[in-house]
């Protein structure tokens, strides 16, 4: 459930951050003057109507401000996660004894054949 819900994670989060790169894009081209598909710019910057340069600044702002809103998802998913961290710091506490340790003479599995070795913890008792 957890591997199938980072995979879907991840797919959307993509392809939400593809949409908003494509929308930025064409939005900047249109305000440039740049009418119709990016393969139309292109062979209008072939043509001298839109440079090239008009369609790679619209592309590379299109991702830029992809990424933005990436960092920003990013940086509010930090700030989510240390507010949920609650414990002091330093407070790391002793782990349990689990009382099944070889040896430690608590309810431990220990020598259950004599031999001063500790039986395996997959055999029944």
């Amino acid at each position: 459930l957890i591997n199938s819900t980072q995979q879907i994670g991840g797919s959307v989060g993509t392809a939400l951050l593809n949409t908003i790169a494509t929308s930025v894009t064409a939005t900047y081209l249109h305000a440039h003057g740049v009418l119709g598909s990016v393969a139309a710019a292109t062979g209008a910057a072939a043509a001298g109507g839109a440079t090239a340069a008009t369609v790679t600044a619209g592309t590379v702002h299109g991702f830029a401000v992809a990424f933005a809103i990436a960092a920003l998802v990013l940086g509010l998913a930090i700030i989510v996660v240390a507010s949920f961290i609650n414990a002091e710091p330093g407070a790391g506490g002793e782990v349990a004894n689990l009382g099944n340790q070889p040896g430690d003479g608590e309810g431990g599995r220990e020598d259950a054949e004599g031999d001063g070795r500790a039986a395996p913890a997959y055999l029944p008792a």
